[in-house]
């Protein structure tokens, strides 16, 4: 008491006001109650701005092959807005733990090369740096808003990829053309189908493949495709017309591309989100979750090093990707990983290959245990997380994870701007969708700063593309 009273004394003997923290703290509060009303819009225009990155990275790889939009001055700002926008709606505490983890993952595994080439001395490419800004920030906008609306977003970028390659190709068959079908790496072939193999807007068939196995099982719940089956054809025009414009699109196209790993990742991702999830609780079955990640995840790499099989000479790219680990295991080989003059110049199978095709041996060869470890870490993070939303999602995240575990076995899906080839970069827009239809997942189980599980009304059990919208009532009698 005596000193703040001989304090205040002194602050008025010299013309001074006595200090009041009331007033900041009440300033502090006041801004903080404005970013929160308006958290929902600000997180959805950042996710917007994330995917609008990729897409225009997307269309500039599948055109013009090696233009690069993420290296433009004007891109590196817009993430940094999309990374301001994340930082922006984590202050009003509106996202749980589980979403920062994915944030700070995210960033720690698309920074790694950028660290490893610093380790090298190598010249830190500035899209690198926007990828990983554009990433995290785009988990943290993706929390934010409403996940009915990022639901949205995902199902009519992925709709738009689909259709617009889809159109392109009819396009070239009937007047002429090779756009829908030219590839980056090799000349255009047929196989199985008698059709020439579909790139679409991706410039590779594989990346359109992984794209539609990701869309399959999301565009299914978000349309409630369960509903079209169950009513025999009856359901709703509007359900009726989601599932003509989403998954029945997306069929088209995975065929068409004759990817055939992201086939089998397409169809066990409907078994995912087609199993009766609300039933799936307790240790057994997260035990039995982690067991099936596993196994997609590293089985192919067990049966291809043990001599099984070569993958169609996978095995022989993991071997150099671990001796290059092996030679500099804390930071990896660097930018020109793979992609170093000569380097495939005596294996004519692959004349301009690049990366190691399994995304755990491209993080060791190319980051070493840096990029290793904060590339397991995502894993986990997203396994977990995926497990947690499970019940309330419809499966969606759980059957996210699931294909990216077994594609990302045998291609490499995480997009590392600062590696040489610029393919690597074209899977940016769906890692920017799945990490936000994660984020948007987890927003229905816990939302911090309200003091309850989930802000949002309950999710209709019979209408999966309705979430963040109330449920429905039904009338007694009222069919379902």
């Amino acid at each position: 008491m005596l000193q703040s009273a001989v304090a205040v004394g002194a602050e008025e003997s010299q013309g001074l006001q006595p200090s009041e923290p009331g007033i900041e703290s009440a300033w502090l509060n006041r801004q903080r109650a404005w970013l929160e009303s308006r958290a929902n819009i600000l997180g959805l225009v950042g996710f917007c701005f994330a995917v609008g990155i990729g897409l225009a990275n997307q269309l500039a790889f599948g055109f013009a092959g090696d233009l690069d939009l993420l290296g433009s001055g004007l891109t590196l700002a817009v993430a940094g807005l999309v990374a301001g926008a994340g930082i922006a709606v984590a202050l009003t505490r509106r996202l749980g733990r589980w979403h920062l983890a994915i944030a700070a993952t995210a960033f720690g595994t698309t920074i790694a090369p950028v660290v490893s080439a610093m380790a090298h001395s190598e010249r830190v490419l500035p899209q690198a740096i926007a990828l990983s800004l554009a990433a995290s920030g785009a988990v943290l906008c993706a929390g934010a808003a409403k996940p009915g609306t990022i639901r949205s977003v995902a199902f009519w970028t992925l709709a738009a990829i689909i259709w617009v390659s889809l159109a392109l190709a009819v396009a070239n068959l009937l007047f002429g053309g090779e756009a829908a079908f030219r590839n980056h790496y090799y000349p255009r072939y047929s196989e199985y189908l008698g059709l020439p193999v579909l790139s679409g807007i991706t410039g590779h068939q594989n990346t359109l493949g992984f794209i539609a196995a990701i869309a399959l099982p999301v565009q299914w719940v978000i349309a409630d495709g369960k509903s079209v089956i169950r009513r025999r054809l009856r359901a709703e025009p509007r359900t009726l017309l989601l599932v003509a414009l989403g998954p029945v699109a997306t069929a088209i196209a995975l065929l068409w591309s004759q990817s055939r790993t992201s086939l089998a990742a397409a169809v066990l991702g409907l078994i995912v989100v087609s199993l009766p999830l609300r039933r799936l609780a307790g240790r057994t079955w997260a035990f039995a979750w982690a067991g099936l990640l596993a196994v997609l995840a590293l089985g192919p790499l067990a049966v291809g090093l043990v001599g099984i099989t070569t993958f169609t000479g996978r095995v022989e790219m993991w071997t150099y990707a671990f001796a290059d680990f092996r030679a500099n295991p804390l930071f990896g080989y660097g930018s020109a990983f793979m992609g170093r003059d000569g380097y495939w110049r005596d294996k004519p199978t692959f004349p301009d290959l690049f990366g190691a095709h399994n995304q755990l041996m491209e993080m060791l060869g190319r980051t070493g245990m840096i990029g290793a470890i904060s590339f397991t870490a995502m894993a986990v993070v997203l396994a977990v997380a995926a497990w947690k939303v499970h019940q309330r999602d419809g499966g969606v995240a759980a059957a996210i994870i699931v294909v990216y575990a077994l594609i990302g076995s045998l291609e490499t899906l995480i997009p590392l701007a600062q590696a040489q080839a610029v393919g690597l970069r074209e899977v940016f827009t769906p890692m920017i969708l799945a990490l936000g239809l994660i984020a948007s997942s987890l927003a229905l189980v816990s939302r911090r700063g309200d003091g309850k599980d989930n802000q949002d009304a309950p999710v209709s059990r019979n209408a999966p593309h309705d979430v963040g919208r109330p449920a429905r009532r039904r009338l007694p009698g009222q069919p379902s």
